[in-house]
């Protein structure tokens, strides 16, 4: 579900070049899951064997009579994510100004789609799925016909 209408509908996710679909797989999948932890942890499942004089250890989540522990596994899932977010716009900021990148491509380059930029298609229709499936930049261009320019190649004036 998530796959499908997270990427067509729902901001932010549609302002995403997500082509292998990470952010659904596992953002929303790891965020779901461990909310369902908080929800259905069953104490007699794990048990955590205490060492020397400690005690065992069992979790029990909402539904067994701890509702704490929903509220700590959203409180980690906001850790995670926080930090996610916090170094990921660090990184890009490190790209931006010092490596002098350029952090979104032109529009001709979009337009061309996946399959030229990155060599796959992020919702590949049946005629795109084959094991010869390549690149358009791979190709070898005819006489005065472009190819465009790979994404990872940076702006022109690299010498």
């Amino acid at each position: 579900m998530a796959w499908y209408y997270l990427p067509k509908y729902v901001w932010p996710f549609n302002k995403v070049d997500d082509a292998l679909g990470v952010v659904y797989t596992h953002g929303i999948a790891g965020l779901f899951g461990g909310l369902l932890v908080g929800l259905l942890a069953d104490p007699n499942m794990i048990v955590y064997l205490g060492l020397g004089k400690n005690p065992n250890v069992a979790t029990e989540g909402l539904f067994y009579g701890h509702p704490k522990q929903l509220a700590i596994q959203a409180g980690a899932a906001l850790t995670i994510i926080v930090w996610d977010s916090v170094v990921t716009f660090l990184i890009l900021m490190l790209i931006k100004h010092v490596f002098r990148m350029k952090l979104r491509l032109p529009d001709e380059v979009l337009e061309i789609g996946d399959v030229a930029v990155h060599g796959e298609e992020a919702y590949p229709s049946d005629e795109l799925v084959s094991t010869t499936a390549a690149s358009v930049a791979d190709e070898t261009p005819a006489k005065n016909e472009k190819v465009p320019e790979m994404a990872t190649s940076g702006s022109a004036d690299h010498t």
